[in-house]
C-alpha cells in the first residue's frame, strides 16, 4: 500500500468516526440538536468544493446523468440542513430529513473505504 493510499483510507476511518460518534452523542442526547445538520452542510459543502476543483482542472467537461443527480441530491442536502440549522431546528419532519440524509452519507463514507481498501487509491486529486 502506498502512503498516499494510506492517507485516503486514514481520511476515510477518521471521517467514519466522527460520523458514528455523532450518531452516537445525537441517539443518547448528548448533543444539541444542530449537530446532524452541521454534519451534512459540511459533508454537502465538502462534496461540492471537490468537484468544482475537479472540474476547474479538467480541459474537455462531460457531464454524465448520474453525476448531475447527485450533486442536485448534494445541493438539496445542503439547503435542507441550513434551513434547519438557520431557521427550524426543532420542526420534527426536518429532524427525520435531516437523519436520513445522515445515514446516507454514512453509509456512502462506509462503501468508499470499502472500495479503498479493495482497490488501490492513489489519490483524491
Amino acid at each position: 500500500m502506498t502512503p498516499s493510499n494510506k492517507q485516503v483510507i486514514a481520511l476515510a476511518i477518521f471521517g467514519l468516526s466522527l460520523y458514528a460518534l455523532a450518531l452516537a452523542a445525537s441517539v443518547f442526547n448528548f448533543l444539541k440538536g444542530d449537530v446532524i445538520p452541521m454534519f451534512n452542510a459540511i459533508t454537502s459543502f465538502l462534496i461540492l468544493t471537490y468537484w468544482l476543483n475537479k472540474q476547474f482542472r479538467i480541459t474537455t467537461h462531460y457531464f454524465e446523468l448520474r453525476e448531475m443527480i447527485v450533486l442536485a441530491f448534494e445541493v438539496l442536502i445542503f439547503g435542507t440542513s441550513m434551513f434547519a440549522i438557520l431557521n427550524h431546528p426543532s420542526i420534527a419532519w426536518l429532524q427525520i430529513i435531516g437523519y436520513v440524509f445522515f445515514g446516507l452519507h454514512f453509509i456512502a463514507i462506509i462503501l468508499f473505504l470499502i472500495f479503498a481498501l479493495t482497490f488501490k487509491i492513489k489519490r483524491l486529486f
